[in-house]
């Protein structure tokens, strides 16, 4: 027998004229105190934004998706519950209080789809896409079977007990208000005869928008933009605020005027307008510079100011006080400043660590080699392993030259041993 005329326009009167889910008869439950609100698919405030997306059909291989929550098993979801990829699972209805009047104690009326069994009223789910406005493939199923499989990805019909109830099966004829979330037996029998104990009413198949909704709160108008939505548009005026206040990490609006080539730089909290480029020790990186201009002074990690030069650095700069001072003291084997000024061939000799200017080059015992001397002047006299001084030219040297006194001492020796007189005319360039 089909729902009676008398109880299609009572849930109309209710749903329409009140905005609440019909549960029971008036006589039990009139409008006013029905406690389930099922508003008229969908008002302005509760728009589902992104109704567009919803796929075009459910089957049973959907998952969840970022705008739709599946409830039905899904032998491919990755696993239950609400992420994408997942499927809810089946639900297993709990049954609301005070309908049991019509159809005697302990066959209720109404049934509720909701999170936790255990406050059915308060974890209600609502907005079950219907499939008068997205097709047949989202008609919910209804099963009854064995209870205890709430919200878990099970294939009912291999449970102990297992078996679909359709909408109009004559006497058991029910209605599902997927705005409200409720299930209602409105047949003259009530609920189906095999709801015994130990078996529960479950929801086998359906889906329920998840996406952002209503159209009153699109944009979003909040100056501190909290929300960081990345599905909603900000209003004009939040933009502004939020870039006035330095927010996400600026510091406030722009200079209305500069001049050409200025600059900003930050400092103690400030943003500062000037000519020149104030970075402090940031990192800065500036490549093919033909011409670089420091119009004050360097600094940072990269100048080094130390009057040892004891980094030894091959990539940093040295300050100009710290190469005087390293040269001043000798540093690198120096032994103080040149001399401001000198004489035509004066040359410096270094005695005792110390460097001393002087009209003649005093080499001491060192060896110097001078190739193609054409005149050698040798103002005081020779010296050294290569000037010998031996009177009886004992080592007949071919390398090496004898001294005044040992050649006359020698020519005077040989002079008086064998009788003879010997003539040599020496000269000595002065």
């Amino acid at each position: 027998m089909a729902i009676s005329n008398d109880i299609i326009t009572n849930r109309l009167n209710k749903k329409i004229n009140y905005g609440v889910a019909r549960t029971e008869v008036d006589s039990v439950i009139g409008p006013t105190g029905e406690a389930m609100d099922s508003p008229v698919f969908n008002p302005s405030s509760d728009l589902w934004i992104n109704s567009d997306v919803i796929p075009a059909s459910f089957l049973g291989t959907s998952v969840n998706t970022s705008d739709m929550l599946v409830y039905q098993y899904t032998s491919s979801a990755s696993g239950a519950g609400t992420d994408n990829g997942e499927t809810v699972g089946v639900l297993e209805l709990k049954e609301a209080s005070g309908t049991d009047v019509t159809y005697g104690s302990g066959d209720y009326a109404t049934y509720i789809a909701c999170t936790n069994r255990s406050s059915a009223a308060a974890t209600r789910l609502k907005d079950w896409i219907p499939f008068g406005f997205f097709g047949a493939t989202y008609l919910t199923n209804f099963a009854v079977a064995t209870e205890g499989y709430h919200q878990t990805n099970t294939n009912m019909s291999g449970v102990t007990y297992y078996s679909q109830i359709f909408p109009d099966t004559s006497g058991y004829e029910f209605y599902f208000d997927t705005d409200a979330g409720v299930l209602v037996f409105a047949g003259t029998n009530g609920p189906p005869t095999s709801l015994t104990s130990g078996r529960s009413i479950y929801l086998i198949k359906g889906a329920r928008y998840q996406g952002p909704k209503g159209i009153k709160a699109w944009p979003l108008d909040e100056d501190n933009m909290s929300s960081n939505s990345d599905t909603r548009p900000a209003t004009q005026q939040s933009i502004k605020a939020y870039v006035d206040a330095g927010g996400g990490g600026g510091g406030g609006s722009l200079p209305g005027t500069a001049d050409e080539n200025d600059a900003l730089t930050y400092r103690s909290g400030v943003w500062s307008k000037s000519s020149e480029l104030d970075l402090a020790e940031a990192n800065v990186t500036v490549a093919n510079v033909s011409t670089l201009y420091i119009t004050t002074a360097v600094g940072g990690g990269a100048v080094l100011d130390e009057d040892n030069m004891a980094s030894d650095s091959n990539t940093k700069l040295a300050t100009q006080q710290s190469i005087k001072a390293y040269v001043d003291a000798g540093g690198g084997g120096g032994g103080g400043s040149l001399p401001g000024s000198a004489t035509e061939n004066d040359a410096l000799t270094y005695r005792s660590g110390v460097w001393s200017k002087s009209n003649e080059l005093d080499l001491a015992e060192a060896n110097v080699t001078v190739g193609n001397v054409s005149t050698l002047y040798v103002t005081n006299a020779f010296g050294g392993e290569a000037f010998q001084d031996d009177d009886a030219f004992g080592s007949a040297s071919p390398t090496k030259t004898a001294s005044s006194e040992s050649i006359k001492a020698y020519i005077d020796t040989n002079a008086a041993t064998t009788g003879k007189s010997i003539a040599m005319s020496i000269v000595f360039g002065s």
